[in-house]
């Protein structure tokens, strides 16, 4: 057919065709199975318009007489072509940003449960679970004085993909939409302390006793009870299929979100695996994974004593910073990025001396060239200062503002705010001043925590002296009562 078409093909470009149809046809060999597995074929016979307008050509037996409109959904091989998370920082809130059609999870190998807790007790879950996998729920009964016997919670594997049931007739239209159901169980509390559950997870495309198939991606365990010991209980656990291997769910982002969001402040990710889904009328096309290396700092101050929220670090490298509730977080550019502490200022003073630790493991120190990813904690050796101001009647005086100084450094802070103060060893000026006056002020050197104590004059000389003479004349009242008193007894 090719020879015989304008064009002038030659004998190298027929065979070039020939050789890739071949190659099409093989690919859709070796693909058929696969779709074959996935999806049930069903036979349609097409009635032609002019028998569908003819009465006789319709069908008269009951069974027939509902009709469903269906959509068939062809699902082929796809993938993302490399995928490159892009990173956004704001606060302790990390960002990868992605398409709407992409749904994405952050995971990290390990075996560990969730937990959720309540007047009830605890119940410990897997929150990543595998297709034809048996999955165990622990309960235990931290509550005292609750006997949870004769009292359960309906556990419901439900997916995220909706249904909706219509109902017509003539006065009326219904319609309900609903999560999917793929398999439930009912979880009685045990009299013991503890207990453990079973749900059996169906295989992909499978419901073990529901009306939604499993897929790969994220699902939630509706959990509900209203049980009086128990009380109102009902609330929804994210867990994610995936196809092989023990996780833990970090983080989540659905479809129809703009990105993924990791708190830095309650996961520093270090060797997660990113899951990639697509999805087309919330079915699952296809799932990948991929280590990933997030390139991100997490950086703490503290002392002996606990830690330090007031500081400033300055890195030897242009990377985006955010701080938030005590800590520093960073990002960088690339997960091979290093970056030392150039200076570190505790309440404005410059300090050199720390220790760099990791956060969780205590024994394990750095020296000042970091990588990414990593959580690490400043441990200082620094003085611990108290500052009091006390009027003439020793009572706490709280006016005005205390002036730290210290060469060309210097920290301000109003005398009814002062916070603890920590100050490195050195030479110091301290001034307490109110509405610009100056009060009083000591030159210290601090080498050791202390209290500082100022006192502070708060009566003028005509006030000193009335107060004076006020006292003396309340003598003087208590010593002629007295006399009075006497003379009138004796009498």
């Amino acid at each position: 057919d090719l020879r015989n078409q304008p064009g002038n093909f030659q004998n190298q470009t027929i065979q070039r065709l020939i050789i890739r149809m071949q190659n099409d046809n093989d690919r859709d060999r070796e693909l058929l199975p696969t779709l074959d597995a996935q999806f049930e074929i069903l036979q349609c016979d097409r009635v032609p318009r002019d028998e569908q307008e003819r009465p006789e050509a319709r069908p008269t037996d009951l069974a027939a007489e509902s009709f469903q409109r269906s959509h068939i959904l062809v699902v082929g091989e796809g993938s993302p072509s490399g995928f490159i998370p892009n990173y956004q920082l704001t606060g302790s809130n990390l960002y990868m940003e992605k398409s709407e059609t992409l749904e994405l999870a952050i995971l990290e190998p390990t075996d560990g449960f969730h937990i959720i807790s309540g007047s009830y007790g605890a119940i410990e879950y897997p929150s990543v679970i595998s297709p034809g996998s048996e999955y165990i729920i622990r309960y235990n009964n931290t509550v005292e004085d609750f006997d949870p016997s004769g009292e359960s919670i309906e556990f419901v594997l439900e997916t995220t993909r909706k249904l909706r049931i219509d109902s017509h007739t003539a006065d009326l239209t219904t319609s309900i939409e609903k999560n999917g159901t793929i398999a439930s169980t009912t979880l009685n509390l045990p009299n013991a302390q503890t207990g453990y559950f079973q749900i059996n997870i169906p295989e992909i495309g499978e419901s073990e006793n529901g009306d939604s198939p499993l897929q790969y991606g994220l699902h939630f365990f509706h959990i509900h009870s209203n049980f009086v010991g128990i009380g109102t209980l009902d609330t929804y656990l994210p867990v994610y299929v995936v196809p092989s291997g023990e996780y833990n769910l970090v983080g989540y982002s659905m479809a129809s979100e703009p990105d993924l969001r990791i708190n830095l402040a309650d996961y520093v990710p270090n060797a997660p695996e990113l899951f990639i889904i697509s999805k087309s009328n919330d079915v699952t096309t296809f799932i990948e994974s991929q280590e990933i290396n997030i390139p991100v700092a997490v950086i703490s101050v503290s002392d002996n004593l606990g830690p330090i929220n007031l500081y400033e670090i300055v890195l030897d490298a242009d990377f985006i910073t955010s701080s938030f509730d005590g800590k520093m977080y960073v990002l960088a550019n690339s997960a091979t990025d290093t970056f030392s502490i150039s200076s570190l200022k505790i309440f404005n003073f410059i300090t050199t001396d720390f220790n760099i630790i990791d956060s969780t493991d205590k024994t394990k120190t750095y020296t000042n060239k970091l990588g990414f990813p990593i959580n690490v904690d400043l441990m200082l050796d620094i003085n611990t200062i108290d500052i009091s101001v006390f009027d003439e009647f020793e009572q706490p005086f709280i006016d005005g503002q205390i002036i730290i100084q210290k060469a060309d450094e210097e920290f301000t802070a109003d005398l009814l705010d002062i916070p603890r103060l920590k100050l490195p060893d050195g030479n110091y000026k301290i001034t307490h001043i109110v509405e610009d006056e100056i009060k009083s002020e000591q030159d210290l050197s601090i080498s050791s925590s202390g209290l500082i104590q100022f006192n502070v004059k708060t009566l003028l000389l005509e006030d000193q002296i009335l107060t004076i003479a006020i006292i003396i004349e309340s003598i003087l009242i208590a010593f002629f009562t007295f006399r009075i008193m006497s003379k009138y007894f004796k009498g």
